[in-house]
């Protein structure tokens, strides 16, 4: 079953659910009955058609590989180069840089994280943090637009690693 919502309508609220025909057979036999007071609005659905099919005529799946790669390759740099970055993980072009006090601890650090956010942002770039009492705030999210490019994702980095260079010259103070 697959779940599905913001990058289906483009901008516009649509979601959906998609699961095989046996799955749906069982779920209306047990008594599930799924209803919505947009379910199949012409105009949701007119949106989430025109989406997918740009989607596919721009090989934006693909893109996301590609892109996501050079991403991925470029933010594992920052794993080596600053001992508040613990892990980078992730895939296509949804990634995160895990911040940690230092590398002998691995404690998470919330708190840096979210300088790092701060200094990502006052340079120009939105980043996920700042999410205080959930489960890892010490997370920071990327998940750029499928149209990124390659200029965007240097820069991106780039900014990414003043951010942590700045924060980690603050800590030896």
């Amino acid at each position: 079953m697959v779940v599905t919502s913001k990058a289906l309508g483009g901008g516009v609220p649509v979601s959906a659910v998609l699961t095989s025909s046996t799955l749906a057979r069982q779920a209306l036999e047990s008594g599930f009955l799924l209803a919505a007071s947009h379910q199949g609005d012409p105009f949701q659905c007119a949106v989430a058609l025109a989406n997918l099919d740009a989607i596919e005529q721009d090989s934006l799946l693909a893109r996301a590989a590609t892109l996501g790669d050079l991403l991925g390759r470029r933010l594992a740099e920052l794993e080596s180069a600053f001992e508040i970055v613990g892990q980078v993980r992730g895939v296509g072009l949804l990634w995160g840089i895990e911040i940690i006090r230092d590398a002998g601890s691995r404690a998470e650090a919330p708190e840096l994280a979210a300088a790092v956010t701060v200094e990502a942002m006052e340079r120009g770039l939105i980043v996920g943090g700042l999410r205080p009492g959930i489960r890892e705030a010490n997370v920071l999210r990327l998940a750029p637009p499928l149209v990124i490019g390659e200029d965007e994702v240097a820069r991106a980095v780039s900014v990414i690693a003043d951010s942590l260079t700045a924060v980690q010259a603050y800590l030896r103070t």
